[in-house]
């Protein structure tokens, strides 16, 4: 069937292409039907895309901790004789490096913005992405509690449902490796939910992170507080029957020894608190300032501004490459079809 393709000569293709070139003028009426309706469509795929708006904030997250010296080898000392814990690293070594990152990422974090209370929203972020879903069931979620463990069975199906659509629309990234500054960025087709995603993500990961890096100090010092209250205590009772057995022994006759026996023993206790309670008093400054000191520094710098940046595609330039998408599709169509006649005549003849 294509042996006639063999016998072409030069001549012969330079009259196809002739001939091919005259086709395509005269078919002029196709091609601009072509470019028509590929610039059209691109303006309709413009016209009918919604804008993707854009929150960020930068924000100093430092978690180095700031001095030690004596004061923490003290309090580490105090700690092996009271039961306290006076490590620190394993949450240091968590957030340490890039980890930052990957704990915007976690579910347990998503979930906690999701339903954390936005007054702004009168309830929550997830009640708020459950009415934009334009397959949403028509049905209300109700009162949604803070706690993700304490929702209802439609409640938690939801929650499932946003979670990763919250987590798919965060970017976390640090300019310089060197500093500590961070951005997050979130991005989404609705500016309500992209603003307060941003905002409550940024939250929820700074109060949890803060808080298990404190966690070890903050529980030292609470163990502190409670044995200085228990020796306060027990320090006003000895105080007091000292001074009620010394009122019982005045004007003793100095040869009954046996009834100072108790003033003496009570004496010595009270010594021996009042040590302890002085001790403590001094240990419980050190972990307060060793608190201090392993706070990290968390102070935000930039914040997103509504209306928020919204960024929309060209629509010259999405009309241009559709109406030459349309042209290329046309010439092509037009060429199979003109070829296609051309061996069908070769073979019928």
């Amino acid at each position: 069937m294509l042996d006639w393709l063999d016998k072409l000569s030069l001549k012969d293709i330079i009259g196809l292409i002739k001939n091919l070139f005259q086709y395509f003028l005269s078919k002029w009426y196709l091609l601009i039907l072509a470019i028509a309706l590929g610039a059209g469509f691109g303006y309709w795929k413009v016209y009918t895309t919604k804008p993707i708006y854009s929150a960020s904030i930068t924000f100093v997250l430092n978690t180095e901790t700031t001095g030690g010296g004596g004061g923490g080898a003290r309090f580490s000392v105090l700690a092996s004789q009271f039961g306290l814990d006076a490590g620190g690293g394993g949450s240091e070594s968590v957030f340490s490096g890039d980890n930052i990152f990957e704990l915007f990422k976690t579910r347990k974090i998503a979930e906690k913005a999701l339903v954390a209370p936005v007054p702004e929203l009168n309830g929550c972020l997830l009640s708020y992405m459950h009415k934009l879903q334009p397959d949403t069931p028509n049905y209300n979620l109700g009162s949604i509690s803070a706690n993700p463990e304490q929702l209802t069975v439609a409640q938690t199906a939801a929650l499932r449902k946003h979670t990763g659509i919250l987590s798919k629309s965060i970017n976390v990234f640090k300019k310089d490796k060197k500093l500590s500054y961070y951005t997050i960025t979130a991005t989404g087709s609705d500016e309500i939910f992209t603003y307060y995603a941003a905002k409550t993500m940024l939250n929820e990961t700074s109060e949890y992170f803060i808080n298990t890096k404190l966690k070890v100090a903050k529980k030292n010092l609470e163990l502190l507080m409670k044995e200085g209250d228990s020796l306060y205590a027990l320090l006003g009772g000895t105080i007091a029957k000292t001074a009620s057995i010394a009122d019982e022994t005045y004007n003793l006759n100095p040869s009954m020894i046996v009834k100072r026996a108790p003033a003496q023993l009570n004496g010595a206790r009270l010594t021996a608190l009042s040590g302890a309670y002085t001790e403590v008093l001094r240990q419980l400054e050190i972990a307060k300032i060793t608190l201090q000191k392993e706070t990290p520094l968390y102070q935000v710098i930039d914040e997103p501004i509504r209306p928020l940046p919204k960024s929309m595609p060209d629509i010259k330039g999405s009309m241009l490459w559709n109406a030459i998408y349309g042209l290329v599709i046309a010439f092509i169509a037009l060429t199979i079809k003109r070829f296609w006649s051309d061996i069908k005549m070769q073979f019928n003849g």
